[in-house]
């Protein structure tokens, strides 16, 4: 009896509030591209998303990608049933065993109680938790130790906001160079489009202390400005009432919940201390973005990916932090696309074509930090077969209008027009990267080198930060 003859019976009785996150999954599998399908299932799986496991074993029983084998198949879906029983596996595979048994197939008890027992060592909630939750550590005690500051001046409170009585916060992400300048500064949210301009105009003035390495010394660093007109008493007690309000959520097993805490944690935490509020550390949040990570929220799944990777709030965790950040990706989170692909390209053995897929993925779904990194690989990547200069410059033509560096795509437009062997115009845009970087007090010794390499017609060739 072949695979097909079987009436199969999932009717899955609760999903998660997030199961639309696997829309790129299945979307493959829909299309019939089975081995797509089945690598996308097989990462989820490895995190212990029961979906996914479930979804494998819907390909071992049809024989989809893989060969047809009924004993791995109901293995894994009892597999999903042990780490979810609310996705209402349990009934369906007992229909399933007296399907095959009716066309005389049966399914060694033994054989299949050693799959299942195999498939839980290595995927069950136990298995999962130890391998890839978050080890905390103390702020003091961990990896990631932002430096100190040089400069650091306050926005000026905007005067349109100010005669409207209005108070508010900006939400932004940067990183920062090895010189110690704010770099790559995007915008994630603001409560008032008034208070966008003053942040990002302080920005470029802020500094840290220098680094003597190569590269970036902080990525991705959120921080929160505040635009205040109300008495601080009163913003306290609004913010412990939310605090309160949503960690009760939270503790109920809201997985927005549980990802608003995080969030709240990581912006607040400068406040939180002063009020005498314990949740102040990066492993506090790092609880609950692991928490709203396992019930699939994507967004937690590339926060604790980020932070595993870096040390931030926890030991640091490579592997377990990309399985995070593929998890995310796969969801389509483009931030995640454009982290990973970062990830992926500081491996000796990285693969071009994968990381250049994953920032155009990313770059597409509105990531413009992903649209510059992809345009400066295609720009400036030494072998010929790589670079596209043509395709850097339609990739700097997304909209870019939560990002904001202007010195980094000036120089990218250089690089790009270099590519096309257009050395006129690249020369012309790396001047004008140089005088925006002279303006805010900068001192970057490699422009005025790409710069020359531009002006004696050759193409530069390797990473943005140096």
């Amino acid at each position: 009896m072949s695979a097909k003859g079987l009436v199969l019976l999932l009717a899955l009785s609760c999903f998660s509030a997030f199961s639309s996150s696997f829309k790129t999954a299945d979307q493959h599998y829909q299309d019939q591209e089975f081995d797509k399908a089945f690598q996308l299932y097989q990462n989820l799986a490895t995190i212990g998303d029961a979906y996914s496991q479930y979804r494998l074993g819907v390909m071992y029983l049809y024989g989809e990608g893989v060969p047809t084998d009924y004993t791995r198949a109901i293995a894994w879906m009892q597999v999903a049933d042990q780490n979810d029983p609310g996705l209402g596996v349990a009934d369906s595979v007992t229909q399933i065993k007296a399907q095959l048994a009716q066309h005389n197939i049966d399914i060694e008890p033994s054989a299949l109680a050693a799959e299942t027992a195999s498939l839980m060592s290595q995927y069950g909630k136990a298995s999962v938790q130890e391998k890839f939750s978050p080890i905390p550590l103390l702020d003091r005690n961990c990896q990631f130790k932002p430096a100190g500051w040089v400069e650091r001046a306050e926005p000026k409170f905007p005067v349109n906001a100010a005669r409207a009585g209005l108070s508010g916060t900006v939400k932004l992400q940067y990183n920062v160079s090895a010189q110690g300048y704010i770099r790559d500064v995007e915008v994630l949210g603001a409560t008032s489009k008034h208070f966008i301009a003053p942040s990002l105009k302080i920005l470029p003035r802020w500094r840290q202390q220098p680094s003597q390495q190569t590269g970036l010394q902080l990525e991705g660093h959120q921080v929160k400005l505040e635009y205040q007109l109300k008495d601080t008493k009163v913003r306290e007690a609004k913010l412990k009432a939310l605090i309160d309000e949503v960690e009760q959520r939270a503790n109920a097993g809201d997985i927005k919940a549980q990802h608003q805490l995080a969030e709240t944690i990581i912006y607040w935490r400068t406040q939180l201390k002063s009020m005498g509020i314990e949740l102040t550390n990066f492993k506090d949040a790092n609880k609950w973005y692991h928490q709203a990570a396992a019930g699939g929220h994507p967004i937690s799944r590339y926060e604790l990916g980020r932070s595993m990777i870096q040390g931030k709030g926890c030991e640091v965790d490579v592997e377990g932090g990309l399985a995070w950040l593929r998890a995310s990706a796969i969801a389509g989170y483009a931030p995640a696309q454009g982290e990973l692909a970062k990830q992926l390209l500081k491996k000796p053995d990285a693969d071009i074509k994968q990381a250049v897929q994953l920032l155009s993925d990313a770059s597409a779904g509105g990531h413009y930090l992903s649209s510059v990194n992809l345009a400066w690989l295609l720009s400036t990547h030494p072998d010929a077969a790589i670079r596209n200069g043509q395709q850097a410059l339609l990739s700097l033509e997304q909209n870019s209008e939560n990002y904001f560096d202007e010195v980094r795509v000036l120089e990218t437009q250089a690089a790009s027009f270099a590519a096309i062997g257009d050395f006129e115009e690249a020369v012309d845009y790396q001047q004008e990267a140089i005088e925006q970087a002279d303006d805010y007090g900068w001192s970057i010794p490699v422009m005025n080198q790409r710069l020359a390499s531009y002006q004696a017609k050759k193409l530069w060739h390797g990473e943005y930060y140096q």
